[in-house]
């Protein structure tokens, strides 16, 4: 059988952590989507450490989403977007949203 760290090539995984990873990404592999009725808005990290493979730059959003993907990239890692000070430009990119939503309403409301 072959060691999932090496199918992943994530080797930072110590052995007593292996039952887990593979859980993990067994779901991962079976887990399909139900469709979304909406826009979505998509915050990446500029540094893609936890799956060293090629994904789409919507990360596979697009197939399931009907309306508009929005993509942000932010500075950081998968580890590391929500720790000080990098979680900033998150709150940044959600301020700027919802700053944005909350626009678009009031000019929808006026005649």
């Amino acid at each position: 059988s072959i060691d999932i760290r090496d199918r992943l090539g994530m080797w930072r995984f110590p052995d007593y952590q292996v039952a887990a990873l593979e859980r993990a990404f067994k779901i991962f592999k079976e887990y399909q989507p139900p469709p979304y009725d909406g826009d979505i808005l998509l915050i990446r990290a500029r540094t893609q450490t936890l799956f060293p493979v090629r994904v789409a730059p919507d990360m596979g959003w697009r197939s399931i989403v009907s309306g508009a993907v929005t993509i942000r990239d932010v500075a950081g890692s998968h580890e590391t977007i929500l720790q000080e000070p990098l979680v900033e430009g998150v709150a940044a990119v959600l301020r700027e949203q919802v700053d944005r939503v909350m626009s678009e309403g009031t000019s929808r409301s006026k005649p």
